[in-house]
């Protein structure tokens, strides 16, 4: 299974980015999609043990943007 996470701070990106991938990836491959508001609520989930394959996130948000989630390796991590 194919893990993708969708960070961005704009409901309608998130939800666009959502169908797109719906459209084209879920009929070729299984996949698991999670959605996040911000950069804080996806951190908070890779912190506690969630795990990613796929990121795409939006590089302008508030407090914690798309480049530092970018940045994050294992030494950022417990």
């Amino acid at each position: 299974m194919i893990k993708i996470a969708i960070v961005d701070d704009e409901e309608q990106t998130r939800e666009q980015i959502l169908r797109t991938l719906k459209e084209n990836i879920q009929k070729q491959h299984e996949v698991e999609i999670k959605l996040y508001a911000s950069g804080e609520s996806f951190f908070e989930e890779i912190q506690k043990g969630e795990t990613t394959d796929i990121l795409f996130t939006d590089i302008q948000m508030q407090q914690l943007d798309g480049v530092e989630l970018g940045e994050i390796g294992p030494k950022d991590l417990p």
